[in-house]
C-alpha cells in the first residue's frame, strides 16, 4: 500500500513537472525513483512468497519424517521377553517348599529385547506362587516396581527381585509342600514402552522342575500368564 501511494504521489508530481519545461531533470529523477519503488515492492513480495513456500516445505518434510519414524517403530517394534528365571538360595528346592516358617527369597529374571527398535522398561513385578494358578494373575492391575531401563535391540539385562514366602497354615497345602507335590512358580510381568510411547506388557510364568533343579517353561502354555503384547 505504501509503495502504491508513493507511486501515485510520484505520478502526480511527474505530471506537474512535465508541464514545466525547466523541470525536465526533476521529472526524470522522479520517474527513476518511482521505478525503483515498484521494483523494490515486487522484490519484497517475491521474498515473502519464497519464505512462505520454504516454510511450508519444511513443515511437509517434518510431517513426512514423523510418519516415516512412526511406521518404522510400528513395523519394527521392540519385544521384551524373559530369557531366564533363577532364585538365590543354598538349596532352592528346600527354600521353595518350606512350609513351617516364612522365608525371604531373592531371585533374578533376565530380560532380552528381541525386537528391532529400542525398549524403555518402566515397571516390573515378580514373585513366587505355590499352588494351582488362580484364574486372575496375582499381579494383575499393578505396575510393580518402578524402574528406568533402556534396552536396545539384541541387548539384555538382569532384574533382581525379593519376595516373602509366608508360613503355611493350611494343613493340606502344608502336607503337599512337605511332600514337594504342589506346583511352585515364579511369575510376573514386565511393562515397557516403545519410542512412540506405546505401552506394552510381557507376562511370564516359570515352574520349578525338581528333576533339573531350575525353572522351566510351562508344559502347557498358558496365555493368561505367558504373553507379549
Amino acid at each position: 500500500m505504501l509503495a502504491c501511494y508513493t507511486f501515485a504521489v510520484m505520478l502526480s508530481a511527474t505530471a506537474r513537472a512535465a508541464t514545466t519545461p525547466e523541470s525536465h531533470p526533476d521529472w526524470w529523477m522522479i520517474s527513476l525513483t518511482a521505478g525503483l519503488v515498484i521494483v523494490g515492492g515486487v522484490q519484497a513480495w517475491l521474498l515473502k512468497r519464497q519464505a512462505y513456500i520454504i516454510n511450508e516445505g519444511l513443515k511437509e518434510t517434518r510431517t513426512a519424517t514423523g510418519l516415516t519414524r512412526e511406521t518404522i517403530v510400528l513395523t519394527q517394534r521392540p519385544k521384551v521377553i524373559v530369557r531366564n528365571v533363577s532364585v538365590f538360595a543354598e538349596d532352592p528346592g528346600a527354600a521353595l517348599f518350606e512350609a513351617g516358617k516364612s522365608v525371604s527369597l531373592k531371585g533374578s529374571i533376565f530380560l532380552v529385547n528381541v525386537g528391532n527398535t529400542a525398549a524403555h522398561i518402566i515397571g516390573a513385578s515378580s514373585g513366587v506362587f505355590r499352588d494351582v494358578l488362580p484364574m486372575i494373575p496375582p499381579y494383575m492391575g499393578s505396575l510393580g516396581s518402578i524402574i528406568d531401563i533402556d534396552l536396545k535391540p539384541g541387548n539384555g539385562t538382569p532384574w533382581h527381585f525379593e519376595t516373602i514366602l509366608p508360613q503355611v497354615t493350611d494343613s493340606d497345602i502344608y502336607r503337599k509342600l512337605r511332600e514337594s507335590s504342589i506346583p511352585v512358580y515364579v511369575l510376573g510381568r514386565i511393562t515397557y514402552s516403545d519410542q512412540l510411547g506405546t505401552i506394552r506388557i510381557t507376562g511370564f510364568c516359570r515352574q520349578w522342575n525338581a528333576a533339573t533343579k531350575r525353572f522351566s517353561d510351562l508344559n502347557s502354555p498358558d496365555p493368561d500368564y505367558e504373553y507379549a503384547d
